[in-house]
């Protein structure tokens, strides 16, 4: 999902673009889900127990925990996000993975656009560079969106 801001109304000037993923299940939908499916597991590992196939449920148990690991790195992940805002003379992205934030700051004039693709539109790398430290942007975006957003921040950031 991302989220463009431009308010040119307030003195100075500034942009921002939110990038953040696309969580369609909540917590409580993602609980369902593997709840039923775990439901679903017993359910066979039940039926197999009868039939008295008991190497079964090992395999089952594996098969549970696997699926509530793979719920819980969902779950750490939803709530990440990056934001990138010009505001006056600086640049500032903010990073926000797991619930820890990160902050870099650059200076308008200093900054540079780096928009690496394997291929023209495939495989881009948006990152943003000044005085030798870089930050890379714009993960939770596709590559179209990172080009775009490369033509637009390179013109918004010359543009002062």
């Amino acid at each position: 999902m991302i989220m463009v801001t431009d308010e040119r109304s307030t003195p100075p000037a500034a942009f921002s673009i939110t990038a953040a993923r696309n969580c369609s299940l909540s917590s409580a939908g993602a609980a369902r889900v593997l709840g039923i499916l775990i439901f679903l597991c017993m359910g066979v590992v039940g039926v197999s127990l009868w039939m008295g196939a008991w190497m079964v449920l090992p395999f089952t148990g594996i098969e549970a925990v696997a699926l509530a690991w793979a719920f819980q790195r969902l779950a750490a992940h939803a709530h990440d996000y990056e934001r990138l805002t010009l505001h006056g003379d600086r640049v500032v992205i903010e990073l926000s993975e797991q619930g820890r934030s990160r902050r870099f700051e650059f200076n308008r004039y200093w900054t540079r656009i780096a928009l690496r693709c394997l291929r023209p539109s495939h495989r881009c790398r948006l990152a943003l560079c000044s005085h030798g430290q870089e930050v890379v942007f714009g993960r939770h975006m596709t590559d179209a969106e990172r080009v775009v957003a490369a033509r637009d921040l390179t013109g918004r950031l010359r543009s002062r």
